[in-house]
């Protein structure tokens, strides 16, 4: 009898771990996943620039450079409240980034965001159209669930 209370203890203790990758639209999440939120959009940021976007599923991936920075940085993807009456709906979208320590070193980052928050609805196949900020295109998303 001792011995099966101790398996049992040991699978518990082994299958209770915390696990810091959770999956989000079929990428994991090693803490490099931001939730893009809904606010108003003018806030200010430091400096950058959007050298690629793009949209799989609920995430958005956007390639950025920018310069300092080197003591860390806070990005956010912010989506207006406001929806554009078109069809599809048009909705605007700012990358914002908060550099941390002066430098001048030149830095290019990957930045992902889950954007399900930006959909029209929360139904499979809803669709609107993303106009980022700065950003010359724009991003069309479907969502997904």
């Amino acid at each position: 009898m001792g011995y099966i209370q101790i398996i049992i203890v040991a699978v518990l203790l082994f299958s209770c771990g915390t696990k810091k990758e959770a999956e989000i639209g079929g990428v994991l999440n090693d803490q490099k996943t931001h939730v893009a939120t809904i606010s108003h959009v003018n806030h200010s940021t430091d400096n950058y620039r959007i050298k690629s976007a793009r949209i799989e599923k609920n995430l958005m991936i956007l390639q950025v450079e920018f310069s300092g920075g080197c003591q860390g940085f806070v990005p956010k993807l912010e989506g207006s409240n406001a929806v554009l009456k078109s069809f599809p709906p048009k909705r605007g979208v700012q990358f914002v980034l908060n550099k941390q320590g002066d430098c001048r070193e030149l830095k290019s980052e990957e930045f992902i965001f889950d954007i399900s928050n930006l959909a029209y609805k929360k139904e499979e196949g809803s669709e609107i159209i993303l106009l980022l900020d700065t950003y010359d295109q724009p991003l069309t998303y479907v969502y997904h669930q």
